[in-house]
C-alpha cells in the first residue's frame, strides 16, 4: 500500500458494503413509486414516475458493484453519512401524497446519488445540503 496516495486510505472509498443500506432504501423508494400508478395520474407523470423509477433502481445497481473513490485526498465523507442522508431523503419522500411533489423529491435524491458517484467530498456534501434543503 502506498502511504501517499490517498486512494489508498481504507477512508478514502466508498464501498458499496458499507452503502448497502442505501442501496436497500433506494430499492424500496423505486417499489413504493408502484403505488403512485394506482391514482389518477397523467400520462406525462406516468412516463416521469417510470423513469425515475428506472433511475433509482439504476443509481442502486450501480452502488453495488462500484466503490466510489473519493476525488479529494481528505476523505471526509462515509458511508454512514450517505446512508443517513439517503434514509433522510426516504422518510421526506413517504409523508409526500401530491403526485407532483413526491416525483420533485424523487428527483432531487436521483441528484445526489448521482453526485455521491462521482466521489467528490465537496460536491457530495453540497448536495446533500440542496437534498435536505430540497425536501
Amino acid at each position: 500500500m502506498n502511504e501517499d496516495d490517498p486512494t489508498q486510505r481504507p477512508d478514502a472509498l466508498l464501498h458499496g458494503e458499507t452503502l448497502q443500506e442505501s442501496i436497500d432504501r433506494l430499492r424500496a423508494i423505486a417499489r413504493a413509486m408502484d403505488d403512485l400508478q394506482s391514482r389518477d395520474m397523467t400520462v406525462e407523470q406516468l412516463q416521469l414516475t417510470a423513469r425515475h423509477q428506472a433511475r433509482i433502481r439504476s443509481l442502486a445497481a450501480e452502488l453495488v458493484v462500484r466503490q466510489v473513490e473519493l476525488l479529494t485526498g481528505d476523505a471526509r465523507i462515509n458511508g454512514a453519512e450517505v446512508n443517513a442522508a439517503v434514509r433522510y431523503a426516504e422518510q421526506s419522500i413517504a409523508e409526500v401524497r401530491n403526485v407532483r411533489a413526491l416525483l420533485a423529491k424523487a428527483a432531487t435524491l436521483i441528484e445526489f446519488v448521482g453526485v455521491v458517484l462521482t466521489g467528490d467530498h465537496l460536491a457530495i456534501v453540497h448536495a446533500a445540503f440542496h437534498m435536505r434543503s430540497s425536501l
